[in-house]
């Protein structure tokens, strides 16, 4: 369940920061994201199944890892800007524009 979460808050996220940059194609590079993600969660838990190493307790490896790699695909290939910590981790309230406005509420 986190991870469904987790994943539609990637989508969200790259798709705001593609928005923000005016990247062309942007849909192609949030479902490369997304799936990218996805991918690492799946492989990630596969190994660790096949491998027995985590039999009891959760795993926040492939969560933070997927995260991760997601924060670059996101900061190189759809925003265009360098791998600074500022850079990768921007923006990460996807609600603060819904938030602020109120005026969609009344």
């Amino acid at each position: 369940m986190i991870n469904a979460l987790i994943t539609i808050y990637i989508l969200c996220w790259t798709y705001q920061g593609g928005v923000r940059t005016g990247t062309p194609n942007l849909f192609k590079w949030v479902v490369i994201n997304t799936v990218t993600f996805f991918a690492i969660q799946f492989a990630w838990a596969w190994i660790d199944n096949f491998l027995f190493l985590s039999e009891t307790k959760p795993i926040w490896a492939p969560r933070i890892a997927g995260f991760l790699v997601a924060a670059v695909i996101r900061t190189k290939l759809v925003m265009h800007t360098s791998l600074a910590p500022k850079n990768l981790f921007s923006h990460l309230n996807i609600f603060k524009g819904t938030i602020e406005r109120k005026d969609h509420l009344f």
